[in-house]
């Protein structure tokens, strides 16, 4: 007994030695294990892509392609990338060749966020629905679903024929945009303000515009997706239309009548009996006797023609003696305008008479004819 009891108070501090050991492997063997289990992402807390899901850690997958991590872009003002200008500038100002600087900076850009290379992608025609794009990134990287689709991009865009150059994007077009996560476009058709863009004509005739501004695409027609606000500038305010008063036109001006006057005397007209050209004083300015009428006439006013008297017939004798005789015959009075052959107006023309015979001469007298004026 004393043998038990001599022995037990040495082997105790032993087997404390012993299991103090265990836990102290134990604990290191647990430390390493969780230290190995944390991502590259999460010990250094790098951002990720605009709303993309961290994923499951995977301490088996491989390290992410610098071209595939994951950079979170700002979407302000409905923009894809707020910075899109920027990065554009960067990228082609001082480059050799512009189509290949824009061309590398589209396939760059889409490789850094998923969210991006959605929109993208949808607008060259190689995704459906943009907004399903969370699948594309996985532990900050992109995913084996989204680096196959960015490749697609990157063989159409780097495809014989596609050609790259800096164009206006169609005013009459639909812009896109991102509000709250959400890819879609504008409501109304109309892009305002600046619209430089990356005029992208695929190898198939495929033309896409990416605006410089914002990186949003901008279709030709409205695509079956929601309508969200968008980068554009308000449109200009019409100003209101003001309807003047209507203005009376003025009484029409009558020209001046130019009323006739005398030439001689403008207060008088022309038709008055005073209208009369003063009397000249030179003779020769009237018609002098003896000209038969031919002289020149320059007096003034109207001359009353002067009356025309009918040359008269001359009278037949009257035989107051026959021939040869002493006696006086007596011969009555003719009939009024029997001498003339007028009639005066108004006169009864007088009755028509046979030819008279006139009586014998007296053959018996002795009258010469010659009369005695002392009878």
């Amino acid at each position: 007994m004393m043998f038990a009891s001599a022995s037990s108070p040495s082997k105790a501090p032993k087997i404390l030695m012993v299991i103090g050991a265990v836990l102290l492997i134990a604990v290191l063997v647990l430390s390493v294990r969780g230290s190995a289990s944390a991502t590259p992402q999460e010990a250094t807390s790098s951002p990720t892509a605009s709303a993309a899901p961290a994923g499951n850690s995977d301490p088996t997958a491989p390290a992410c392609e610098p071209a595939y991590t994951q950079i979170a872009v700002g979407n302000e003002g409905g923009r894809v990338i707020d910075d899109f200008e920027a990065r554009y500038a960067a990228a082609t100002t001082e480059a050799n060749n512009l189509s290949d600087a824009q061309r590398s900076l589209l396939i760059e850009e889409s490789g850094k966020n998923a969210q991006t290379l959605a929109a993208w992608a949808h607008a060259f025609g190689l995704l459906e629905d943009p907004n399903n794009w969370k699948s594309l990134v996985a532990d900050g990287c992109l995913s084996p679903e989204g680096q196959k689709l960015h490749s697609k991009l990157d063989g159409a865009l780097s495809a014989t024929g596609s050609t790259f150059e800096e164009a206006e994007a169609p005013a009459d077009g639909f812009n896109s945009g991102v509000d709250d996560g959400i890819y879609g476009v504008s409501s109304e058709a109309g892009v305002r303000g600046d619209r430089k863009a990356i005029k992208v004509t695929l190898s198939d005739g495929t033309v896409t515009y990416i605006m410089v501004r914002c990186g949003n695409p901008v279709y030709p027609g409205k695509p079956d997706l929601p309508s969200v606000p968008t980068d554009n500038p308000p449109p200009p305010v019409e100003p209101p239309v003001v309807t003047p008063p209507p203005v009376e036109p003025p009484p029409p001006v009558k020209p001046p009548v130019d009323t006739p006057k005398c030439p001689w005397n403008p207060a008088l007209p022309p038709d008055s009996p005073k209208c009369l050209q003063p009397k000249s004083n030179n003779p020769d300015d009237y018609r002098q006797p003896g000209d038969g009428g031919k002289g020149p006439d320059v007096g003034t006013g109207t001359k009353p023609p002067a009356p025309v008297t009918p040359v008269q017939p001359a009278p037949e004798p009257v035989q107051t003696e026959a021939p040869g005789g002493s006696g006086i015959i007596d011969t009555p009075t003719k009939p009024p305008g029997s001498e003339t052959g007028v009639t005066a107006p108004g006169a009864t023309p007088p009755p028509t008479q046979a030819p008279t015979t006139p009586p014998p001469p007296n053959e018996g007298g002795d009258n010469d004819g010659v009369i005695d004026e002392g009878f």
